[in-house]
C-alpha cells in the first residue's frame, strides 16, 4: 500500500465500526482527536467515511484512536488509486500557516511541530499546510497551529504568525 499524492482511501464500513464501537458520533469523534493533539477534523472524518481519500497523516491518526494499523482501515489497493478531480482539488485551493520560532531547541521543535501536522524549515519556521491543508482542512490546520503557539508560549518557546496565505 504505497499512497499516492500524500492521499489514501480508507474503508469507509470499517472506519465506521470502529468509530460506533467507541460510542462516538463524527463530531464526538472530531473533538476527541483534537483533545488528544491528533488533528483530525470533522469534514476529514466526513470525507473518510463517504469513500473519499484523505491525508496519509489523517489515516494514520484514525488508526492510533482505533488502536489499529492503518492498513486495517485502507481499502483494496486498486480502489485506493487518487482520482484527477481530487488532485484538481489539491491544487486549486492550498493554504499555508506559518509561524516562526524565537529562542527554542530545533531539534524538540522539529518533533513538536511535526507532531502537529507541520514542518520546520531552516531558521525555526514552522510550515502548517501547503500542500497539507485544503478547503476543509485549512481550519484543522489552523487550530494546531493556534494550539501550538499556546503551548509554545506555556514551554517558554515564542512563537508568532508570519503569513496566510489561501490560493486558489
Amino acid at each position: 500500500m504505497i499512497p499516492q499524492a500524500g492521499r489514501l482511501q480508507l474503508d469507509r464500513e470499517r472506519l465506521k465500526q470502529h468509530r460506533k464501537r467507541l460510542g462516538l458520533s463524527q463530531e464526538a469523534l472530531a473533538e476527541y482527536c483534537f483533545d488528544r493533539r491528533l488533528c483530525v477534523s470533522i469534514a476529514s472524518i466526513k470525507r473518510a467515511e463517504s469513500g473519499k481519500a484523505v491525508l496519509y497523516r489523517t489515516a494514520r491518526h484514525l488508526a492510533e484512536i482505533y488502536e489499529v494499523e492503518v492498513e486495517a482501515l485502507s481499502a483494496e489497493a486498486e480502489e485506493a488509486a487518487v482520482v484527477a478531480s481530487d488532485i484538481e482539488e489539491m491544487e486549486s485551493a492550498r493554504v499555508l500557516i506559518q509561524l516562526h520560532a524565537v529562542a527554542a531547541d530545533p531539534s524538540a521543535l522539529a518533533s513538536w511541530v511535526q507532531h502537529f501536522g507541520g514542518s520546520l524549515e531552516e531558521g525555526g519556521t514552522a510550515l502548517f499546510g501547503l500542500p497539507r491543508a485544503y478547503r476543509s482542512d485549512a481550519q484543522r490546520g489552523l487550530l494546531c497551529a493556534a494550539t501550538l503557539v499556546e503551548q509554545g508560549v506555556a514551554r517558554g518557546v515564542y512563537l508568532h504568525a508570519g503569513h496566510f496565505v489561501r490560493y486558489n
